[in-house]
């Protein structure tokens, strides 16, 4: 992914310093090119989290919890089957407590 973001990125300095640098001068473009710098150092050391010494599983869950809140992959088993009673009817709650049992054993 970072070669990714180096080679877009790089791409994009390429393509457009010219015609920055025609408009507004080089001295200016070049300043220009360092406020990005800036704000996206700011962006990464703010909101980006640490991920040195995490294992795969740590970092996902970083993430996911992030992004959307806490998982129902990684809630306890009381929570999901508190969510599971409010959630079904009379007549197929055993078939979902059932289904839900066998899925928190895999």
């Amino acid at each position: 992914m970072s070669v990714t973001m180096n080679c877009v990125s790089n791409f994009m300095v390429a393509q457009n310093f010219l015609s920055i640098a025609e408009v507004v001068g080089t001295r200016s473009t070049f300043l220009i090119l360092a406020a990005i710098d800036v704000l996206a150092f700011a962006f990464v050391f703010m909101f980006v989290p640490e991920t040195k010494g995490l294992s795969f599983e740590e970092v996902e869950r970083t993430w996911n919890e992030r992004a959307w809140g806490r998982s129902k992959r990684f809630q306890s088993e009381a929570q999901i089957q508190a969510s599971l009673h409010l959630s079904c009817t009379r007549v197929s709650c055993n078939s979902i407590k059932h289904s839900s049992e066998r899925s928190l054993e895999i």
